[in-house]
């Protein structure tokens, strides 16, 4: 096991790919931090794209954030699978950044070459 936690300030008004699971790996998101460090209130939105069903899961749709204003998800986990995705798309003209922490595990069958 591996902690790993990744920074990403956003392109405004896109979806902006926060963390891919590699080949070989399953990772357990254990935080999903999001800020807006811009001067007014915009919308933000976060989703969970599962690689195995190719279908996007929202987190949050829309959510408003005040100037200065923070979401935190960390109160529990969520197990991703090789090739699955975490994206945040920030309202147009806003400025938003992220934080994202995963325990990242090998699978066993790539442990020995496989």
């Amino acid at each position: 096991m591996r902690e790993l936690t990744v920074g990403h300030n956003c392109t405004a008004g896109t979806a902006n790919t926060i963390y891919t699971v590699p080949k070989g790996c399953k990772a357990i998101a254990t935080l999903l931090f999001i800020a807006n460090g811009g001067g007014t209130t915009k919308a933000v939105t976060a989703a969970w794209y599962d690689a195995s069903n190719t279908t996007s899961v929202t987190i949050t749709g829309a959510k408003s954030l005040s100037a200065g204003d923070y979401l935190q998800f960390s109160s529990g986990r969520m197990v991703m699978d090789e090739y699955d995705y975490i994206t945040v798309t920030p309202e147009a003209g806003s400025t938003m950044s992220v934080i994202f922490t995963v325990e990242l595990h090998q699978n066993a069958s790539y442990q020995h070459g496989s």
